[in-house]
């Protein structure tokens, strides 16, 4: 038994494409699962298909507008791969500009560290250069002392 029996026996009418208006009232009718009676039915708008206002399979209608649907997700897709490859490209150039940025902050904060650790450097071992000039004199000044007590009291 094929899996939509109604919808393959009962196909709708064909209408003129000239015929038909541009947004076409479509009465499905929703079969549930493997038992074909109708549980309920509804009207509902869509851009023309092929066929006036009628009580259609929900099956015959993928059937025959499968070109359609097909189209339709065809034209879903491309839209769908337009629209990540512009948010890729965007994301793209809002990431080159944030890098950009950073690195420039980051270059300044590096001149800016180095300048200031190179004069704490000069002013350091300047320090460090009269520091230990102290240092050799005192310790030169009182061994000179220590020697010359050392040696009057020989």
């Amino acid at each position: 038994m094929p899996p939509f029996p109604a919808a393959l026996a009962n196909p709708p009418p064909k209408i003129p494409a000239a015929d038909i208006p541009r947004s076409t009232a479509l009465n499905f009718s929703f079969v549930n699962g493997s038992n074909p009676k109708v549980v309920s039915k509804t009207a509902l708008a869509l851009p023309t298909t092929g066929m006036k206002s009628a009580t259609v399979d929900i099956a015959w209608l993928m059937l025959t507008d499968l070109t359609t649907t097909a189209a339709f997700f065809v034209a879903l897709l491309a839209t769908l791969t337009v629209v990540v490859a512009a948010l890729l490209a965007t994301l793209t150039v809002v990431f080159a500009v944030v890098l950009t940025a950073l690195t420039v902050v980051f270059a300044a904060f590096l001149t800016a560290f180095t300048a200031v650790f190179a004069a704490f450097l000069t002013v350091f071992t300047t320090f460090l250069t009269y520091f230990l000039a102290f240092l050799t004199a005192f310790f030169t000044a009182f061994l000179n002392l220590l020697t010359s007590l050392l040696l009057d009291k020989l």
